[in-house]
């Protein structure tokens, strides 16, 4: 089973203004079907019980508007308490490896999970994170398994042997990059850094 948390955007008039708010939309696949449920991933996490998933995807950290408390150690221990055994926990970091909020977030994951690997998506700034408490897998563990997902799961694009091969190694310099917990966690100022320095900000 998998659990998927991702951001969506509402806007609501105010005169000549927007207000715009994010909400954690929840999706839980068990074979075939798919339940949507519209709920602040870390509150349905909290809610769950005993509940445990083989993969818990995030897709919350894209945009000016991070919720900071799916972002923190607290969040991630949540995570791991609702994993089942050698599971995974997935997230999408959209601004890449070069970005403040990006680097926090990627060390923070690290603090919480034995084995991270990161994988660089295809045309994109968008670095795919994967985090398990599982024995690590050398590289040619890993193609060789991918190679056995593309032949018992076909049509996927990019292919998981493709996937594989965009595995990245990473030097963190861990001076510097805060550790987000949730009495600090500062997101907003640094997705506001990372954009000054793209010059979007």
């Amino acid at each position: 089973m998998a659990y998927h948390a991702s951001g969506s955007f509402s806007k609501r008039a105010r005169g000549k203004k927007h207000c715009r708010r994010k909400a954690s939309t929840v999706s839980t696949r068990t074979g075939p079907r798919t339940t949507i449920t519209v709920a602040d991933g870390r509150r349905f996490l909290a809610d769950a019980g005993g509940r445990a998933w083989d993969v818990v995807y995030c897709d919350t950290y894209i945009g000016r508007s991070v919720p900071f408390h799916l972002t923190t150690i607290e969040f991630l221990d949540e995570v791991k308490r609702h994993l089942a055994a050698g599971g995974s926990f997935g997230l999408n970091l959209a601004a890449g490896l070069a970005d403040p909020f990006s680097k926090a977030m990627y060390r923070t994951v690290v603090e919480r999970f034995s084995a991270v690997y990161l994988f660089k998506v295809g045309g994109a700034s968008n670095v795919l994170v994967l985090a398990t408490d599982a024995p690590g897998l050398p590289r040619p563990q890993m193609l060789a398994r991918a190679r056995e997902l593309d032949r018992a799961l076909p049509g996927f694009d990019p292919s998981f042997t493709g996937l594989a091969h965009s595995r990245m190694a990473v030097g963190l310099e861990a001076v510097d990059v805060p550790l987000l917990r949730d009495d600090f966690a500062p997101v907003d100022r640094l997705i506001h850094l990372g954009a000054a320095a793209r010059g979007d900000g």
